[in-house]
């Protein structure tokens, strides 16, 4: 048994004595209490606290019944757990590890016990060695070491800090990664409330290489990639965060701006066809290239329209015009004798397309198109241009309700153009009126909104030589219903437009919702002539509540100049479509600058939700209607949509005013 000594000694004659010796007992006498048992048993300290490696004497001190402490007692000892502190077997204990433990002294059946705490050996010091220097974006790794009060290596859990993260970072096993230039920046370690320190100093590392990933890149106008920079230094270590400038070297074609990103890379825009050509991107005058190709869309749009003397109404000829997404060109031309022009491809990009237009002894002129249906040519309204002779002016208008033609109070209404994108609001007043007065000649953009309607904008609106600019109503399509509303506004000429749609009823037939039968629920019940109107500008409007299956045509009839076969005033009298759905805006069309005393606008098809507009702008005379001919329902002949708007006014003398 651990701890336990029992020597035997000599016997004489018939008399054996044994002597028991035990850590504590000294060697036994004559005292008569020596023949007493034991009764209980004291481990003298009962409570030690050591640290790893220290030692210390235990007694057990042995009373009999009555409390007389007797000597000489045989016992033995034991550590509850030799992992954290063994004992001998005279009662010498010694701490190895970290850890409580209880010790028993048995003493002739008898226990005795004590408790032993083991901590470890306080950490005296820490240094910390290494590199005092790291490149930038580079690692180097420290070492700290705790010691003991001898100078002994302690295995102790060590923590890091830096004094400039930004600088000089640091984890918690003590790399240190270089960030901005600088220092020295101190790094401290620390173990059980000791530190110790170097001061790291950041040294620039310069670019050596840099190159563009990808290296050629091909998009498409209105589309935008990013070039990525790859920038190493001479040992081929890949650097971060270090300046970047970014050159294209036609930014007609392609225009490049840096991020903010670790790598700086290059946001591309495309904003013209051509190519390749080179973008450049430098840093520590350590140039890299990529080279970019811009192609046309698959399917592009294409714009035409006419840039016109503002207060003659003319066509202004050799006008610059550029096609503009923000403050990207998408691509130019110049105006035709005639002041008619045709873009190029364009794309359609979100916030749509701004066409300016600029000629000698004019201000600039501008009209926004909201979106360029893809795959096809949309006619835009007339750029107007003001004379630079020409003074300030004022714009006036109407807010109204679409259904009703009532003007609309306290509704919002906000001026802007390209060249000043800081809104200009005011409120309509009890009758929906509203005007800016005192404007810098040019042209302006109009937007109105009211609560339960739609937004509502119009371009395109000259001011200039101290007139109003009056009629430039915005008709407001009430939210919050499915139906399809086609609203028709113009200008002062002519004065009476009007609005007819056909379509398919339940029964194969097709109907006619025009001025002649408005208000009749029987013609055409799922769809009605809202307003009429005889003044000039509009609007006119038509409501859809129910689509059925087939096909409706919208088209735009010039009752004025009806008996005309040659006239041109509806082609330039700026009229406007636009069809609304319950999602909002869905399309918008514009005359084509062409004779014609009828305007097919478009065809629609589909569910009224999300019907499928296909525009038409085919302007004829009524006179000559066989070139426009309606897709008939299934198993019924071709209807012929002019012929109807023309044997209805043949038939129907209009009424003054209707």
């Amino acid at each position: 048994m651990r701890g336990a000594t029992t020597r035997m000694l000599a016997m004489a004659g018939s008399l054996a004595v044994v002597v028991l010796f035990g850590s504590g007992c000294p060697t036994a006498n004559s005292d008569p209490n020596n023949n007493k048992p034991v009764a209980t048993v004291e481990v003298s300290p009962a409570i030690v606290s050591l640290i790893v490696g220290a030692t210390r004497q235990l007694t057990a001190i042995t009373r009999i019944a009555d409390g007389t402490e007797v000597t000489g007692r045989f016992c033995t000892w034991f550590s509850s757990n030799d992992h954290f502190v063994t004992i001998s077997e005279n009662g010498l204990i010694t701490a190895v590890a970290v850890g409580n433990v209880t010790i028993r002294a048995i003493c002739e059946t008898i226990a005795g016990t004590a408790e032993v705490a083991v901590s470890a050996v306080p950490v005296a010091s820490v240094s910390v060695t290494g590199v005092s220097s790291v490149k930038q974006y580079h690692y180097t790794q420290l070492t700290a070491v705790a010691k003991d009060a001898a100078g002994n290596v302690l295995d102790r859990a060590i923590s890091w800090i830096s004094a400039s993260e930004i600088t000089a970072s640091v984890t918690q096993t003590g790399q240190v990664f270089g960030g901005s230039e600088g220092g020295p920046v101190r790094i401290t370690a620390t173990s059980e409330g000791k530190s110790g320190f170097l001061d790291v100093t950041v040294l620039h590392d310069p670019v050596a290489t840099l190159t563009i990933s990808p290296a050629s890149k091909s998009l498409v106008i209105g589309e935008t990639a990013i070039l990525t920079p790859e920038l190493k230094d001479i040992d081929g270590n890949i650097l971060f965060n270090r300046n970047v400038t970014w050159i294209s070297a036609v930014p007609g074609i392609v225009s490049v701006s840096g991020q903010a990103d670790i790598y700086r890379s290059g946001l591309l825009t495309a904003i013209a066809q051509g190519g390749p050509l080179q973008v450049t991107a430098t840093s520590e005058n350590v140039p890299g290239f990529a080279y970019v190709t811009v192609i046309p869309p698959p399917n592009p749009g294409i714009l035409t329209g006419r840039v016109i003397n503002f207060t003659t109404g003319a066509g202004v000829g050799g006008a610059a015009i550029q096609f503009q997404s923000g403050s990207n060109t998408l691509g130019t031309t110049t105006s035709a004798a005639d002041g008619s022009f045709t873009s190029p491809g364009l794309p359609s990009p979100a916030g749509g397309i701004w066409i300016l237009a600029s000629a000698t002894g004019y201000a600039r002129g501008e009209i926004l198109v909201a979106a360029v249906p893809m795959g096809t040519t949309t006619y835009t309204e007339p750029i107007p241009l003001v004379p630079q002779s020409a003074a300030h002016g004022s714009i006036s208008g109407v807010v109204r309700n679409a259904r009703t033609g009532q003007g609309v109070p306290s509704a919002s209404v906000t001026l802007n153009s390209y060249s000043n994108p800081t809104n200009i609001s005011l409120t309509t007043d009890a009758q929906g009126f509203f005007k800016y007065n005192d404007l810098a000649a040019g042209t302006y953009r109009l937007s109105g909104f009211a609560p339960g309607y739609q937004v509502a904008q119009r371009t395109g609106v000259s001011v200039g030589n101290n007139t109003e600019t009056s009629g430039q109503d915005l008709v407001l399509s009430p939210a919050g219903s499915n139906d399809v509303r086609i609203v028709l506004t113009w200008g002062s000429t002519p004065s009476d437009l009007d609005s007819h749609l056909t379509g398919p009823n339940a029964d194969a037939s097709r109907f006619h919702v025009y001025y002649s039968n408005r208000g009749s629920t029987t013609s055409a019940p799922f769809a009605a002539l809202d307003l009429d109107d005889v003044t000039s500008f509009g609007p006119e409007t038509i409501t859809i509540t129910q689509m059925n299956s087939g096909n409706y045509r919208y088209s735009v009839h010039d009752y004025s100049d009806r008996v005309s076969n040659t006239s041109t005033l509806l082609g330039s009298s700026g009229a406007k479509v636009e069809v609304y759905t319950s999602a909002g805006l869905a399309q918008t069309f514009f005359v084509p600058n062409q004779a014609g005393t009828l305007w097919t606008v478009f065809e629609m098809t589909g569910p009224i939700t999300n019907p499928v507009i296909t525009p038409r702008n085919e302007m004829s005379f009524t006179q000559d209607p066989s070139g426009i001919l309606s897709p008939p329902i299934s198993g019924v002949p071709s209807a012929n949509d002019a012929a109807l708007i023309a044997r209805a006014i043949l038939l129907t003398p209009k009424p003054l005013p209707h």
